[in-house]
């Protein structure tokens, strides 16, 4: 199993799929096309489960279970890892790499919108709210987490991804980028760092380190509509977002270990798994505290 920054995964990935007889889980957010290490794994007899975490990741398993239940047309995603009370300057915790977190309101969000693949920019504007029950409304912005979702389900008349944010957290982050805080160019006023670095610094000292949570909703429309909900909150000394990414890595592994999942040599991801292990993932997760419900829309 394996969890990298996304700037050094792809390398590492290449390397360790190069040994033969290779079974790897991976929730790393990397850029590359894996369409090498696909051809890599078939000639070394190894094979990989990519994007095994939250979104991507139980996202993705969720949707395809949704779409076979409802024969669905359109798709929408929304997750976020917030703090789990609308805490200053903007309701986040760092609990996972700073550096890919800035990169969500910098890289174009493609979507799928009339069987072709878009882009939509991440802070054009304020998205969208959303209500749950049990915290209240949250709003969000498009951002690029479909990755393999854009091939498996490009027939699609729509499907787009929402990060979940405590509302006034897309303004603040739109004033950020426009004083210049995500510039990856160097100053030599600065000496020799760039205003993200210094920003990525800043964050990572100054962030609260309050409790986290991860809210996580599925819709698939088609002849009805079907939802999927998970909130996690932290627990035993663990985050919520480690639970939560860990948690879905673990049960896919688990599904190994039990002989659950007979595989080919070759690239996979979660919605390639099963969809009449449905139970069984939905059970070990719950044995984790993440408990997955569903509703019709």
């Amino acid at each position: 199993a394996s969890a990298l920054p996304g700037k050094y995964a792809y390398r590492i990935l290449r390397n360790i799929l190069g040994i033969e007889n290779i079974k790897l889980i991976d929730v790393s957010f990397f850029p590359e096309d894996p369409y090498y290490l696909n051809n890599l794994c078939r000639e070394k007899g190894s094979y990989g489960i990519l994007d095994c975490g939250v979104a991507p990741g139980l996202s993705n398993y969720l949707l395809a279970v949704g779409d076979r239940q409802v024969h669905g047309s359109k798709g929408y995603i929304y997750v976020g890892g917030i703090s789990r009370y609308p805490v200053e300057p903007f309701g986040y915790v760092p609990t996972w790499n700073i550096s890919d977190f800035i990169d969500e309101y910098l890289r174009p969000a493609r979507i799928i919108r009339g069987g072709k693949i878009s882009e939509l920019d991440p802070l054009g504007e304020v998205y969208g709210r959303i209500y749950f029950d049990e915290i209240g409304e949250l709003e969000y912005f498009p951002s690029d987490g479909l990755r393999s979702l854009l091939k498996s389900f490009i027939a699609y008349d729509e499907l787009i991804e929402y990060t979940l944010r405590w509302p006034g957290h897309i303004k603040i982050m739109k004033v950020l980028k426009y004083l210049g805080f995500f510039d990856s160019s160097t100053y030599t006023e600065l000496k020799g760092l760039s205003p993200r670095e210094i920003l990525e610094i800043l964050l990572t000292k100054n962030l609260p380190r309050v409790e986290d949570m991860v809210v996580l909703a599925v819709e698939v429309m088609g002849e009805k509509g079907v939802r999927f909900k998970s909130i996690v909150y932290p627990s035993g000394g663990y985050s919520a977002m480690a639970k939560a990414t860990a948690g879905f890595q673990y049960v896919i592994l688990k599904m190994l270990i039990d002989g659950r999942l007979s595989l080919d040599p070759g690239i996979y991801y979660p919605e390639n798994i099963p969809i009449n292990q449905f139970d069984y993932v939905k059970t070990s997760l719950e044995k984790l505290g993440i408990k997955v419900l569903k509703e019709e829309v």
